[in-house]
């Protein structure tokens, strides 16, 4: 018995726009025949803090899927609002097979950025019996929330009332 995972896009988001890649399998018995009607279970997930796959990161639709005439059976994998490392692992659990690749998911271009709020939130003139300055933090993030990892120059405009 076997089984081929194939991955569309190992790296999302694909060409800056696509958030999605198709993972199809091919379940073969040891003469290399396909085998149809074969339930295939698809999981993504990440690394925890110590090391343990356990987290889930992204998600398939469906999580499950029958293999087809062909011995194929294919799932879509939505990147959601994650970032990180997929390891996708594909299984057929009635002949305890199971194959695993990866999707490397990163932000994808800036849309917005958030400025986070500052401590000391208050500031006086100089002179003016308290604190003069304090330090902004902004994080610049995709359309999906996640930080960007291309660096961006910040301007800053200070309005005076």
């Amino acid at each position: 018995l076997g089984m081929v995972s194939n991955i569309e896009y190992p790296e999302l988001p694909y060409d800056s726009t696509v958030e999605t890649s198709t993972v199809t399998v091919i379940v073969t018995n040891q003469d290399g025949y396909v085998i149809d009607n074969t339930l295939v279970q698809f999981e993504s997930l990440t690394e925890d803090d110590n090391g343990d796959l356990i987290e889930q990161i992204g998600s398939f639709d469906p999580t499950y899927a029958f293999t087809n005439e062909s011995g194929i059976a294919a799932s879509t994998f939505n990147m959601g609002n994650d970032v990180g490392l997929a390891t996708i692992i594909t299984s057929v659990p009635e002949f305890s097979l199971a194959d695993t690749s990866y999707i490397s998911i990163t932000a994808s271009e800036a849309e917005y950025i958030q400025i986070l709020q500052p401590y000391p939130n208050e500031i006086t003139v100089s002179n003016g019996g308290g604190l003069e300055s304090t330090e902004l933090t902004v994080e610049v993030k995709d359309g999906n929330g996640n930080l960007v990892s291309q660096p961006y120059l910040i301007y800053f405009d200070p309005i005076f009332f």
